[in-house]
């Protein structure tokens, strides 16, 4: 057995202690950003790669069901609840959000503006290509394919092959 795993094994064991909570023979790569770790919740067999940042403001948290495989480089931003579902493959370079800025303030800078944000999720079995993005308020039905490159404003339904910038609805994947 390769000993990293062991290494794995034991921050798995270690990140039980500080996330909401933390599947077994799940993996996050090192080096990676994670704000309020108890309002994230990890699967079994979950993996995310190197380089990755998971940040949860407010009500917000993060639900990662079990068997999700995250590129590196991924980005997951929570306001309100953002869910991704069992079997979901995420692309390397990914943002996925349930966080906006409300502008409300004449002239005061867009960071100094009040957060807002809306429930997302990503359903099951979905492939989010890389370097897409998930806008807050999207809802992605069960194996939804996100070409690369896609910018996703609005909710699909399942088997939906989507892309573009916006992301449009291309073609229902046949069986």
């Amino acid at each position: 057995m390769n000993i990293n795993k062991y290494f794995w094994f034991i921050r798995g064991l270690f990140y039980k202690l500080f996330f909401g909570k933390f599947g077994n023979l799940s993996y996050i790569g090192s080096p990676t950003f994670i704000k309020n770790s108890k309002k994230i919740f990890i699967g079994n067999k979950v993996r995310i790669y190197p380089n990755s940042r998971m940040e949860v403001y407010d009500e917000g948290l993060i639900l990662i069901e079990d068997n999700v495989s995250c590129g590196h480089n991924m980005h997951l931003t929570a306001f309100k609840k953002l869910i991704i579902g069992s079997g979901t493959s995420i692309a390397g370079n990914v943002l996925v959000m349930s966080l906006a800025h409300k502008v409300i303030i004449k002239d005061k800078p867009f960071m100094e503006q009040p957060l807002t944000g809306k429930e997302t999720i990503i359903g099951k079995n979905c492939l989010i290509g890389s370097n897409s993005v998930i806008m807050a308020g999207v809802v992605l039905g069960d194996q939804c394919l996100v070409a690369a490159n896609s910018v996703v404003t609005e909710s699909f339904d399942s088997y939906s092959i989507i892309a573009g910038s916006p992301a449009k609805f291309i073609k229902k994947i046949e069986f």
